[in-house]
């Protein structure tokens, strides 16, 4: 081999290991920063768990938004039940962030079965809470989002996955429902709770999941309801 061919193969060499190192750095920082927006959103949403004074019947997840005041955004699924065929609030809900303890109580303060949202309040005004932010604009198909939920009542939890369907109309009880469709798992307890963007921003609230004919839940399918139907709906009760 010449001098020439030998300087070529070792530019091709360089210059294909420092691409690989580019992007090898660029997957090791994107992670770094990723963890880092999940661990920063994780003081914004709490475990809910709702039933009677004495006991406990089920539980959920909320996450913190500032409209108006302190509002704690969930599913009306997770605070409401039927009882002798009308829809009525639990009698009793707490809240309890992932690094503490202590359970605050809550009241609620408007819910739509319809739409499956509810808001709710502390009864002690002076909490402090980490705030998160709505992002009403549509997603993208196949963006990277996370959701962070309180699965099985063990405590708060995080999974991830892509945007599947940015927006999709499911007719549930008769009525249209907007959904945003993704990926990452939904398990009981994980209602209510955020779906967020790589910018620690809310795109949606889960809600469901699917079930096949065998009453079987669909995987890699969860709805959530989208940030903008959320924002609506604060303005709806808000400025009645």
């Amino acid at each position: 081999m010449n001098k020439t061919s030998y300087l070529s193969i070792l530019s091709v060499v360089l210059s294909v290991t420092a691409v690989t190192s580019c992007v090898c750095f660029f997957f090791i920082h994107n992670n770094d920063d990723n963890q880092s927006t999940v661990e920063g959103s994780m003081g914004g949403v709490v475990e809910l768990e709702c039933g009677t004074t004495e006991t406990i019947i089920g539980y959920g997840s909320g996450f913190i938004v500032e409209h108006e005041g302190i509002k704690v955004m969930t599913n009306a699924h997770v605070v409401t039940t039927i009882k002798n065929g009308n829809t009525v609030i639990y009698e009793s809900i707490k809240a309890r962030f992932f690094d503490s303890e202590q359970k605050y109580e809550l009241h609620v303060i408007s819910y739509d079965t319809q739409k499956d949202i509810a808001a709710l309040e502390f009864n002690d005004t002076d909490i402090p809470c980490k705030v998160l932010n709505l992002e009403t604009k549509l997603a993208s198909y196949g963006q990277w989002v996370f959701a962070i939920g309180n699965a099985r009542g063990y405590g708060l939890s995080v999974t991830d996955g892509l945007v599947s369907i940015p927006e999709i109309i499911i007719v549930r009880n008769g009525v249209e429902r907007p959904c945003v469709v993704i990926s990452a798992p939904m398990n009981e307890g994980d209602s209510g709770g955020p779906v967020l963007n790589a910018d620690g921003k809310v795109i949606g609230m889960m809600s469901f999941r699917l079930r096949d004919n065998s009453d079987g839940t669909i995987q890699g399918m969860s709805y959530a309801i989208p940030s903008a139907e959320i924002e609506k709906y604060l303005n709806s009760f808000v400025h009645e």
